[in-house]
């Protein structure tokens, strides 16, 4: 998603508005305060995969649909599509888990 978005958007404004989103998004789900933004993305890195599936299930859900919510509003809907056809390019094993 971020890789997409920077092709509409510049990097520093993609930083700023993912920044933005995780404070909120760890307001609401404490678990989400183990994400971190690196200099050019999220880090999921230290995020406790031990934890209720549902809650980081829920968590992770939120936060991509703030982040596509947002990203929706400052484009004018123009990367919506875009977006979420490189989701849908996205499996299980991408994740590296099986």
């Amino acid at each position: 998603v971020e890789k997409r978005a920077c092709s509409t958007l510049s990097n520093i404004t993609l930083m700023v508005v993912l920044d933005r989103i995780l404070h909120q998004s760890q307001q609401k789900f404490a678990l989400l305060s183990q994400v971190s933004l690196d200099k050019d993305s999220m880090n999921f890195k230290a995020m406790d995969r031990k934890k209720d599936p549902e809650e980081i299930i829920s968590a992770l859900t939120f936060l991509l649909v703030e982040i596509l919510r947002v990203l929706a509003r400052l484009t004018a809907n123009i990367l919506n599509q875009h977006l979420h056809n490189e989701l849908m390019k996205v499996t299980s094993n991408d994740s590296g888990e099986s």
